[in-house]
């Protein structure tokens, strides 16, 4: 994890109920797509989370760079170097990347993939193993991948997969380590 060195402004800010999405300076277009998408996002995530509870309060941070990301993190918080999303549960608070190094993020799948992360973790009050967090964020995301498919299999064809017991625990720091957790999850 790389944690916040300053922060980084984010001047544009728009409300959609308790919602609010904040960006940097240029991504007026992209901060109104994620406004007007995030509350479909949730009401489709609340209905795989019936009768439980669901996030009161939620900021959206929206950022050029995946390396910014840290610079958007809650105070004493950071964000893994290959992330193009994060999700701070017990903040409410969810950043997203436009594009990590030269690739573009399709930024509505990874916010759907963030939200997700912060209603399970306000329907089960952070209790949710790692593994089922990701899983249940990858469902109500687009973000197949044919590199995520060729990961699974060939975990799955080599038997090289992590323990769901050390999931439980925590996700792996290595990049390639972390890619095939995901695709278990």
């Amino acid at each position: 994890f790389l944690t916040a060195a300053t922060a980084l402004p984010l001047p544009i800010e728009i409300r959609n109920d308790n919602i609010v999405v904040r960006a940097e300076q240029g991504m007026q277009a992209l901060a109104n797509e994620v406004a007007a998408a995030a509350p479909g996002f949730l009401t489709d995530i609340a209905n795989d989370l019936p009768n439980l509870d669901v996030p009161r309060h939620i900021e959206i941070r929206l950022v050029h760079k995946s390396s910014s990301l840290p610079r958007v993190a809650p105070p004493g918080r950071g964000a893994p170097h290959w992330a193009s999303g994060v999700a701070y549960s017990d903040q409410g608070v969810v950043s997203v990347a436009h594009a990590n190094g030269t690739e573009l993020n399709d930024v509505l799948s990874v916010t759907a993939h963030e939200l997700s992360h912060l209603a399970l973790g306000a329907a089960l009050h952070g209790r949710a193993p790692r593994w089922l967090n990701e899983g249940f964020a990858y469902l109500h995301s687009s973000d197949w991948s044919a590199a995520r498919m060729q990961t699974l299999t060939g975990m799955a064809w080599s038997g090289n997969t992590i323990p769901l017991a050390q999931l439980d625990q925590s996700f792996p720091a290595q990049e390639i380590e972390v890619h095939k957790a995901y695709a278990q999850s």
